[in-house]
């Protein structure tokens, strides 16, 4: 019996060289757009982000307290620092855009880094395939448009496989060794990613048939980032977030809980049209075109076949071809599996963020399900037809996602970003030169404070912040339109009679 064989087409240079730069620059356009104003404000997370990286000169440290308990690594607070500082020194009005910056550099990134991955896993055809679908995922889109440490995440998962994958081709632990320590940053940059990633980076070296040192170079470095920041996320003040987080009660507790939350991160609903803003998906977006999930399906059934029955034959020759190299089947399916393990057992599930590693999976389990339909239409009278069909498809679907996320998303879901709280500080603001000291009891208030009144007086009093010397004056509240307001307050900062 002949063995399947794995020979991508070989690609024109100059012509794949042109397709992917397209594809990086219509990916590298949504994800660098309106960085300032969509989402339409900081929330308060991106903005204690922003305010540690703007105090870091004065208060360096590899983890920041978190206004509302426990502690934040400070991977993306170091990466928007330089950012930050140069448009506070030039006067750059977007603060926002500024601490968005390294999540949508990461974003554009994860374009090539996807690329490669799936050039790596099955060929040029199928890199180029990964990098559309991850170019046209609003899920990526939104992600680059976050001033969050886990949205660095999927790039340094891409990153860090891609190059355990290229180790073990070569035969070269010191590429494995580089792979590691990037799945060693993402590990260390996200509490969730602690979780899944040395698991993925284990399940890689066992896909790919690792051994020896190139083995222990790949699962060595994120299974370090695990274990040696394994008691400050359990114990201590470390522990707070995780006890936030964790789900309790309810009529699910414990595995059955876990198990509805894992089985959610596949659903449809999740996928094509987002949840309630849970872990930062755009509500009423999606985090995927249909036809990516319809590719994904495609790509799944693809591989579950292939791993039941072989490869399929070559039309022109009749000989078993291989459609992924040795191993890369079993990475996918591991992959799949694992993203959402994390997230599984949390509050407000399905949750994007804590299932980050899910971006660059879904793309390229789109991208098998593309080059396997391609090599199914191949020879057919109607594969014209049908390319051109999926071509105006995939516009049509870029179209309507830049509206949606652009246009509908900003205006529906400010709530969630609550751009009132600038505006907050703005008011502080005028009231302090006025001589006025006044009180705000708006929740996480403080990061916005820091962010955009650095300089003003303030000092917490109770639940809430009192800006200005002295007693205060007023009350500043949210009136008419998300318009700052301010109420007065009697003697010793008490409500006045009547209020």
């Amino acid at each position: 019996m002949q063995p399947p064989r794995h020979e991508p087409a070989p690609a024109r240079p100059g012509l794949h060289g042109l397709l992917l730069a397209a594809v990086v620059a219509l990916g590298a356009a949504p994800r660098l757009a309106h960085l300032g104003d969509v989402p339409p404000a900081l929330h308060h997370d991106e903005a204690a982000t922003a305010a540690d990286a703007l105090e870091l000169p004065e208060r360096p440290a590899l983890a920041f307290a978190h206004e509302g308990g426990g502690w934040v690594e400070g991977t993306y607070v170091w990466a928007a620092a330089p950012g930050l500082a140069l448009a506070r020194r030039v006067g750059w009005p977007s603060i926002e855009a500024a601490a968005r910056l390294p999540a949508a550099l990461a974003g554009v990134a994860s374009i090539p880094l996807v690329y490669l991955l799936g050039r790596l896993l099955g060929g040029s055809a199928l890199g180029l395939a990964a990098a559309l679908c991850l170019a046209a995922a609003p899920w990526g889109w939104h992600f680059s448009h976050l001033a969050l440490r886990g949205t660095l995440v999927p790039a340094l998962t891409t990153g860090g496989l891609a190059l355990v994958v290229w180790a073990a081709d070569r035969r070269r632990p010191g590429g494995a060794l580089a792979g590691g320590a990037l799945l060693a940053l993402a590990a260390a940059t996200y509490p969730p990613a602690r979780l899944t990633v040395p698991l993925l980076a284990a399940a890689a070296a066992l896909a790919l048939r690792l051994r020896g040192r190139a083995a222990w170079a790949a699962v060595g470095p994120p299974a370090a980032a695990l274990l040696g920041l394994l008691p400050w996320t359990l114990w201590g003040a470390g522990a707070e977030r995780l006890d936030a987080v964790l789900v309790e009660g309810g009529p699910l507790t414990g595995a059955a809980a876990a198990a509805k939350g894992y089985a959610l991160h596949f659903s449809p609903r999740f996928l094509f049209s987002g949840s309630s803003s849970r872990g930062f998906a755009p509500e009423g977006v999606g985090l995927l075109p249909v036809w990516v999930g319809a590719a994904a399906a495609l790509g799944g059934v693809t591989l579950a076949r292939a791993a039941r029955r072989g490869p399929p034959r070559s039309p022109a020759t009749g000989a078993p071809e291989a459609l992924l190299r040795p191993g890369a089947g079993a990475l996918l399916a591991g992959w799949a599996l694992l993203f959402p393990l994390a997230a599984a057992p949390t509050r407000d599930v399905p949750n994007a963020l804590r299932a980050a590693t899910g971006l660059p999976l879904f793309a390229l389990l789109g991208a098998v399900g593309l080059v396997a339909a391609e090599r199914l239409t191949r020879g057919r009278r109607w594969r014209q037809a049908a390319t051109l069909a999926l071509a105006l498809g995939i516009g049509l679907s870029a179209a309507h996602a830049r509206r949606a996320y652009f246009v509908r998303y900003p205006a529906a879901e400010a709530r969630f970003y609550r751009p009132e709280r600038r505006t907050l500080v703005e008011a502080a603001r005028a009231a302090v030169r006025e001589g006025v000291t006044v009180r705000c009891d708006e929740p996480f208030w403080e990061a916005s404070l820091r962010v955009y009144g650095p300089e003003l007086p303030r000092r917490r009093v109770g639940a809430g912040w009192v800006v200005g010397p002295g007693a205060p004056a007023a009350r500043l509240v949210v009136g008419e339109g998300g318009a700052a307001a301010r109420e007065p307050l009697g003697p010793q900062g008490r409500e006045s009679p009547g209020r």
